[in-house]
């Protein structure tokens, strides 16, 4: 097969005249602009025609169509300016195998491109700016179309949504910047296809998901939204990987009530949540090979789910590594989850997890911590070196403790409740508590070998998926981050009490009059496993500025009250929490507040 190229100089082209209106039979090349059209602009006629705009305009008065396909085939939109319109471009039933490309979209009201029930098309290198309701609008049915290399500056709705069964869509290597609502939205629509699109700003979830079961989200770039980065809902056998997600406002990734999926090698930082986030009963989930930083809350949470794996992720200066908090037969192993404010990896009221071959290194309270909910475990494998309290904690009765390593902890290098079974080849040195270990029998561990991690295997998820990759590299550092968001403490002054208000006696109002209204701090926690009161101070250059006491409900968030006799002045200062649990055994948490 031969292809020859044929090009022709401008001033042989035929431009052609047209007015507000008119109904397309044949191609055209537009030699002027159209204005003001009260209705539609152009409306296609015919099938396999091409209608260049030649770098026209074509202006509305804020209704009707800039050019609308009624059904045809094979037609080519190109090479201009369509604004202030209803829709710039719309395809209606019946339209296959059509190419809107190269036009500048403005002032549309509904959508840039619309298309209903339209199967097989292409929308690409085209700009959308001053939008209302979409960019790009996929409904009704609309299947295997294409819609890449656009742009999308702000407007007040979402820049690409895809609804109503319109499945196998592929969405790729389009920017999305400072639209006010979702960059891309799919609803109740199958194997759509995500891949290597840019989001920025925005004030809801970035990418988002609901019914949309075998759809890919791949080679993403998302900062700076105004909630969680990629959120999916309600879906089976999803593919979240490869993609970059900073600094958004809400979680990286949450999956809420999903299963079977896949979370693979994504790179993510400063979530203003946790970067990845399992709720609603999320289970058979894999979250492998991820890397997340500067959580202000866990890198990894699981909820109620089953049968989760997590798997060979790096978490490094995150409020909490992996945070468990329910469900059963979840696998935590070969994870490095170092440098936290708080816990390396907590497991809570989970039935018969699995924590084997982890890394819990330098974090603020503890390395690990299995709670007394948390029953018939098995921990093993795993090295916590130089945290702030005890290396392993376990109190689930029945939760097996083997072959693992504590060093230089704070605290003991393992701590067991009764009932926690000691299965043997644990060691413990240089740890706080002379003992090292208790109701644990540990050796030095000099000779403790590390488990090694089997190759990782294809995913079923993956097979036939494009653009396979290594994982990125590591994270560099271990020091936490300058651009924590930190927590805040208000404080104020305490309302006079009710009896003074109210004038219930003279006595009471006098002493009412007389003593000084004192000065309350609240601060918000997240109450330790296990712990059953809560002792708080406001600290500042080893200053006690404020203090209260407060009853907790173990894993539960709450708020503390402290008192304090002049109202600390707004700036930086260091909450430090005392959790204890039914024992009086104590786990001290500090983080960094801003007092306002």
């Amino acid at each position: 097969m031969v292809f020859v190229s044929l090009a022709f100089a401008a001033s042989n082209v035929q431009a052609d005249q047209a007015r507000c209106g008119q109904v397309l039979t044949g191609s055209i090349t537009l030699g002027n602009d159209l204005l003001a059209c009260a209705g539609d602009g152009l409306v296609i006629g015919a099938s396999g025609i091409t209608v260049d705009l030649n770098g026209h305009l074509v202006q509305g008065t804020g209704l009707g169509v800039g050019v609308r396909n009624p059904g045809h085939h094979g037609v080519t939109i190109r090479n201009g300016t369509i604004r202030n319109f209803d829709h710039g471009v719309l395809l209606q039933a019946g339209s296959q195998g059509n190419t809107v490309a190269g036009i500048s979209f403005d002032q549309t009201e509904l959508a840039a491109v619309h298309l209903s029930d339209a199967d097989g098309n292409q929308v690409r290198d085209s700009h959308v700016s001053g939008f209302s309701g979409a960019a790009f609008h996929l409904a009704g049915g609309s299947s295997s179309n294409f819609v890449g290399r656009n742009t999308v500056a702000a407007g007040n709705g979402e820049a690409i949504v895809v609804e109503g069964g319109s499945d196998h869509n592929r969405l790729e290597g389009n920017a999305l910047s400072g639209s006010s609502d979702s960059g891309i939205r799919v609803d109740f629509s199958s194997n759509t296809v995500v891949i290597g699109n840019q989001v920025a700003g925005g004030s809801d979830a970035a990418i988002t998901m609901t019914g949309a079961p075998r759809s890919v989200v791949q080679s993403n770039n998302v900062h700076g939204v105004g909630d969680a980065a990629i959120l999916l809902t309600g879906s089976t056998a999803n593919v979240v990987r490869f993609n970059t997600l900073g600094q958004s406002a809400d979680a990286g990734v949450v999956l809420s009530g999903v299963s079977d999926s896949l979370i693979k090698a994504n790179t993510m930082s400063h979530a203003g949540d946790a970067a990845i986030s399992l709720l609603l009963g999320s289970s058979n989930v894999r979250i492998i090979d991820n890397q997340a930083s500067h959580s202000s809350d866990a890198g990894v949470f699981l909820g109620d789910g089953v049968g989760n794996v997590v798997r060979g992720n790096v978490l490094l200066s995150n409020t909490t590594g992996i945070e468990v908090s329910g469900g059963s037969l979840n696998t935590i192993e070969f994870n490095t989850a170092n440098a936290g404010l708080g816990t390396g990896i907590e497991v809570g009221g989970s039935l018969n997890a699995t924590v084997f071959g982890n890394t819990t290194d330098d974090n603020g309270t503890g390395g690990i911590v299995v709670d007394g909910a948390a029953l018939s475990g098995d921990v093993r494998g795993n090295q916590a070196n130089r945290n702030g309290g005890d290396g392993i904690t376990v109190t689930g009765v029945g939760t097996g403790v083997n072959a693992n390593l504590a060093t230089g902890n704070g605290g003991w290098g393992i701590y067991a409740a009764s009932g926690v079974l000691d299965r043997g080849a644990n060691g413990a040195r240089g740890n706080a508590e002379a003992a090292q270990c208790y109701l644990i029998s540990c050796s030095d561990g000099r000779d403790w070998v590390a488990p090694v991690r089997p190759p990782e295997p294809l995913d079923p998820l993956e097979i036939g998926l494009e653009g396979g990759m290594a994982p990125p590299p590591e994270l560099r550092g271990l020091r936490r981050g300058k651009r924590r968001r930190l927590g805040v403490v208000i404080c104020g002054q305490r309302r006079a009490s009710r009896a003074g208000k109210r004038g219930r006696g003279r006595a009471n109002a006098k002493k009412a009059k007389k003593a000084k209204p004192k000065m309350v701090c609240k601060a918000s926690y997240r109450a330790r496993p296990g712990s059953r009161r809560l002792t708080g101070r406001l600290v500042r250059d080893d200053r006690s500025f404020a203090g209260g006491r407060s009853k907790v409900r173990r894993g539960r968030r709450g708020r503390i009250t402290m008192t304090a006799r002049t109202r600390p002045r707004a700036g930086r200062y260091t909450l430090v929490l005392t959790f204890r649990n039914r024992a009086g055994k104590a786990t001290v948490v500090r983080k960094p507040v801003r007092v306002r």
